[in-house]
């Protein structure tokens, strides 16, 4: 072990189970068996005798070990505790736990690897036998495809990733993105590979400098995000990965604006950008800045765009925010940025996209069908970071579109790193919760908030924790918690009133069918018959959904989906249940079991908007679906609901 390594506890724990097995040692005085040590820690115990040993040689450089001793097991011998002790507090783990970790890790190495990787040395890199490693070869093979890449073997040499660098960048980019904890530069730091000498914080400086000075806005997210490009494309070059081609327009008024930028970033880093490196720096300086003057996507174009988008939610859901001007703006300019993004081939990634799917049902599922309509015979279409960032703008519209109350009394401010699409939703959101009680007098990032006056602010709504000690600060999470609101006015507001009225105009009970379907497409068929019977549907109702889960399915999760059609047709509102005995694959590598159909008329009223809450609570709470199916008539299945509602209510007394 060498002496860099020694003087790094964070580098001796080449993984996490060896700090964890160290740990219960130090805990514990008492011999162990193999046996029951691989039980503790869920492995083998051929995979256990391997991690003593790589744990021992670790150990003999602090004067320690772990010694085995005859039909008494394993126990750990050391001179000093204390130092041990002290070894654990200043290790961090290298997150390489799970398959998924570990996965990552093997696809950045290989993108920074100069030559072929020996099928051994990927194994020996993430601590797993031979079998393994190939098995994690398929799934590497898998999400290499969706950034058209490719996964070369060679006999005798090894493997290595081919295709365009820009691919590649974006590939690392997502695998950052995903590992990332915190909205901080800590995850950059942390991976020593790739970012190791690259003075990630002086580079925020210069970009942040020279942005205030322009007058360019970035949200908090923009701006790390244009660093954290910034800084890749430093270790791409440093790892003799430069771009040698990028495909973006010529523009010398861009280049002549940005040229000071560039310089002060290759002075602060002693680095030369190429031509290719220098229009991807502008690109994504462009995109990234929510008010630079391009003109590369006719804006006359845009707003046709946004206006079938609305034409579509109105078409397909009879919600009317065609008129609504916030709605166009917002849109138009945010939509004028996507649009920027194909056009520069950069994806803008949606940090909170599993949020807003996973909170948001109703709205992201206005939104997924209107792009979809509106992009279908378009050169390029929308994908799914891109539909959550419209889902925001969409969901305020259609808050205010079902006559959100807006009298306001207390001030306040948002803060959020998300920028104003994230801080227009909060809005909305917490309008509707407390109605006449709240005016929300401005939104804004992390690091403009020092130049915001505060004067007559009551107190600061936030995303993140901030230090702010002339006014209170109320931090929330993103959706807002119950506990949240119980901050943010600490006494109950409104009681969420049990009305059931809803709930029985909806829910039929010659609507309600226990059914033993093997596939998707006979359960659709089953329940789509029995309306037509009925005479709740027409004879394209079938035929109508079929095609919608062709090209969206609707699968909530591993448990729930809520098939219906793209346009609403149908004869009467109506939700049939279908409660299968098995559970069915249902798109998108998910099942369902719990099939809620939707046959909605145009006279729904605001009996949607109460259903799609409802769903989302039903999506969120393992243990209501699993009571749900229990269920063997329909009165079973509402009064499982309504306890689930009045439970709701008595724990959460607003909404």
């Amino acid at each position: 072990m060498d002496k860099d390594k020694r003087e790094n506890p964070r580098e001796l724990f080449s993984y996490g189970r060896l700090k964890e097995i160290l740990s219960w040692f130090l805990s514990h005085d008492e011999f162990v068996t193999s046996a029951d040590l691989a039980k503790r820690f869920n492995v083998s115990e051929r995979t256990l005798r391997t991690d003593i040993h790589n744990l021992n040689d670790i150990l003999k450089q602090f004067d320690s070990q772990i010694i085995q001793k005859r039909r008494k097991g394993y126990t750990l011998e050391t001179c000093s505790f204390q130092l041990l002790y002290r070894l654990l507090s200043e290790a961090q783990d290298s997150s390489l736990d799970s398959a998924d970790q570990r996965i990552n890790h093997l696809i950045m190495m290989l993108l920074y690897a100069k030559d072929y990787v020996a099928l051994n040395q990927l194994a020996e890199t993430v601590y797993v036998s031979i079998n393994t490693i190939l098995n994690y070869l398929k799934a590497i093979r898998n999400i290499l495809e969706g950034y058209s890449l490719k996964l070369i073997n060679k006999v005798n040499r090894g493997y290595k990733i081919e295709g365009k660098e820009t691919d590649k960048r974006t590939c690392i980019m997502d695998l950052l993105e995903g590992s990332r904890q915190e909205d901080n530069f800590q995850f950059l730091k942390e991976y020593h590979p790739i970012w190791d000498g690259i003075p990630i914080e002086e580079i925020q400086k210069k970009v942040l400098g020279f942005s205030q000075k322009q007058g360019f806005y970035f949200s908090d997210y923009s701006l790390h995000n244009l660093v954290w490009n910034i800084a890749l494309s430093i270790s791409r070059i440093r790892s003799g990965n430069e771009l040698q081609f990028y495909q973006a327009p010529e523009d010398s008024h861009t280049e002549k604006l940005l040229e000071p930028l560039i310089k002060n970033l290759e002075a602060l880093l002693n680095i030369q950008f190429s031509q290719p490196e220098k229009r991807f720096l502008y690109s994504c300086y462009i995109l990234n800045a929510g008010n630079f003057p391009s003109k590369d996507v006719n804006m006359e174009y845009v707003h046709g765009v946004v206006v079938r988008i609305l034409q579509n939610i109105y078409d397909c859901y009879q919600i009317d925010v065609r008129d609504d001007a916030i709605l166009v703006n917002n849109l138009s300019h945010h939509l004028h940025s996507i649009l920027q993004s194909k056009y520069y081939q950069i994806n803008k990634k949606n940090p909170l996209l599993e949020i807003i799917r996973q909170n948001y049902l109703l709205f992201y599922e206005i939104t997924e069908t209107a792009v979809y309509e509106t992009f279908q015979n378009e050169e390029f279409s929308l994908n799914a970071d891109d539909i959550g960032y419209i889902c925001l703008h969409v969901g305020a519209a259609v808050k205010r579109y079902f006559d959100v109350k807006n009298i306001r009394k207390q001030r306040t401010v948002i803060v959020t790193p998300g920028g104003y699409s994230v801080g227009g939703f909060l809005e909305t959101q917490l309008n509707s919760v407390f109605e006449d009680r709240l005016e929300i007098v401005g939104k804004t990032s992390f690091y403009e908030l020092e130049s915001c006056s505060l004067e007559n602010i009551d107190f600061i709504i936030s995303t993140v924790p901030l230090k702010e000690e002339k006014i209170p600060v109320i931090t929330i999470e993103i959706p807002m918690s119950k506990k949240n609101m119980e901050e943010i006015f600490k006494e109950i507001i409104a009681g969420k009133a049990m009305n059931s009225g809803w709930i029985n105009r909806l829910f039929r009970r010659d609507c309600f069918w226990r059914l033993q379907c093997k596939s998707r497409e006979e359960t659709i068929h089953q329940m789509s018959m029995n309306l037509l019977k009925q005479g709740y549907v027409n004879e394209n109702f079938e035929w109508e959904v079929l095609e919608r889960e062709k090209k969206i399915p609707t699968a909530m999760n591993e448990r729930m989906a809520i098939p219906h059609p793209l346009q609403i047709s149908s004869l009467e509102n109506v939700v049939a249940v279908g409660i299968l005995e098995n559970p069915v694959e249902w798109g998108k590598g998910r099942c369902a079991q719990i099939v809620l159909m939707l046959a909605l008329s145009e006279n729904y009223g605001k009996d949607i908007e109460r259903l799609y809450d409802l769903l989302v609570d039903m999506a969120n709470h393992t243990e209501l679906q699993e009571q749900l199916l229990k269920s063997y008539s329909l009165k079973e299945f509402l009064d499982t609901i309504k306890k689930f509602l009045e439970k709701d209510s008595q724990d959460n007394n607003f909404k």
